[in-house]
């Protein structure tokens, strides 16, 4: 019964260190704001960012948005006669970004022939892993049921609580979702979270 308290302790200590924290840097009015960035099209580095409206240029990437966490955008030089044999990129970003935060990468890889589906994790899917093996499940889901996303070769990008939310993935997979995970043709994990639950709340 002590440890059973102690445990409970340590995991409220632990959320709300975490949610004090992200308060603090002003964070979780960041991750509150969704929107669609200004300009998505492919363009060279410069030190200015063009003001065309993305939506209505010719060359900015067809959005589709599946829910407010999930976004697929289509390369824009692409045919759309057969995306099936366009590679899809699963791009699971940090905590707190937004989609202009994500343009940079979503350029990089269409340069390199990709779509991109972007899947956002939110705080609630860290300090209680029931409503993240949930999220999981429904991104597995979607991979296999879409009719665009069903039957691509897939390559991931994970972020820092991306690389948990991927983890969730593997964990939360039934059987038939495993076959989404063997679609898998190469991973980039990057700046994930690794230490104590003190370290982690402070974000170190």
């Amino acid at each position: 019964m002590v440890m059973v308290l102690e445990s409970v302790m340590c995991a409220l200590r632990y959320a709300v260190c975490s949610a004090a924290f992200y308060l603090r840097k002003g964070r979780f009015l960041q991750y509150q704001a969704r929107t669609l960035p200004i300009d998505l099209t492919m363009k060279a580095a410069s030190g200015s960012v063009p003001q065309e409206k993305a939506l209505t240029n010719s060359l900015s990437p067809r959005v589709k948005k599946y829910s407010e966490s999930l976004t697929l955008y289509t390369n824009p030089e692409a045919s759309e006669n057969d995306p099936s044999a366009r590679p899809l990129l699963l791009f699971l970003p940090w905590l707190g970004s937004n989609a202009r935060s994500h343009e940079k990468y979503i350029q990089i890889y269409f340069k390199l022939g990709f779509d991109v589906l972007v899947a956002e994790s939110s705080l609630s899917h860290f300090l209680w892993p029931k409503t993240g093996l949930t999220y999981a499940g429904c991104l597995l889901d979607k991979l296999m049921g879409e009719k665009e996303l069903c039957s691509r070769k897939l390559y991931l990008h994970a972020m820092s609580i991306g690389g948990y939310t991927f983890a969730q993935m593997l964990v939360a997979s039934s059987k038939e979702q495993q076959e989404v995970l063997k679609r898998i043709h190469g991973q980039v994990f990057d700046s994930l979270v690794v230490g104590s639950m003190e370290k982690m709340a402070t974000g170190e």
